[in-house]
């Protein structure tokens, strides 16, 4: 049901879902949005590091390298997620 809001005499605009700081926040409480923007900018990062992963690097240093750049990346936020049993896969 829509909220009618008024500041000054102006009605403001109602929306479904806006881009709160670095998280996409929607009408319905579902997050599937957040969570593929979130894919897409952790497969980012991880293409960022395509060169130190390439490289002749021991197996430690990649995985840490994942721990340190792309899972943080991909977690942000992850906390305040509504997940349900499609989005979890």
């Amino acid at each position: 049901m829509p909220c009618v809001i008024t500041s000054n005499g102006a009605v403001l605009e109602q929306v479904s879902q806006y881009n709160y700081p670095g998280s996409w926040i929607m009408e319905d409480g579902l997050c599937e949005l957040d969570i593929k923007t979130r894919i897409a900018t952790a497969k980012n990062a991880f293409w960022k590091q395509k060169e130190l992963l390439r490289g002749n690097v021991n197996l430690q240093l990649k995985k840490r390298i994942l721990h340190c750049y792309v899972f943080p990346v991909l977690k942000y936020l992850c906390e305040s997620w509504t997940m349900n049993k499609d989005l979890v896969r």
